[in-house]
């Protein structure tokens, strides 16, 4: 039993930062960044987007996706 536990909460881990990464890759910096998500998925309230957006805009966060994306392209 503690197997199937802990394969669900690595499963869940994984889709929460998939989903996370699909709304920056979307509604910060993508095709939709005009819109906001809120309206779209109603577990995310303005305060939490805001928050979410303004962790995503920081110079650290920029820092490790630009690091990110340059060394995945090769």
């Amino acid at each position: 039993m503690e197997t199937l536990k802990a394969k669900v909460l690595l499963d869940v881990g994984v889709k929460f930062r998939q989903f996370k990464s699909k709304l920056t890759t979307d509604y910060i910096y993508g095709e939709r960044k005009e819109e906001n998500p809120c309206a779209k998925y109603a577990s995310i309230d303005e305060e939490t987007w805001q928050q979410f957006v303004n962790i995503r805009q920081t110079g650290k966060w920029q820092v490790n996706i630009t690091f990110i994306f340059e060394y995945s392209l090769y």
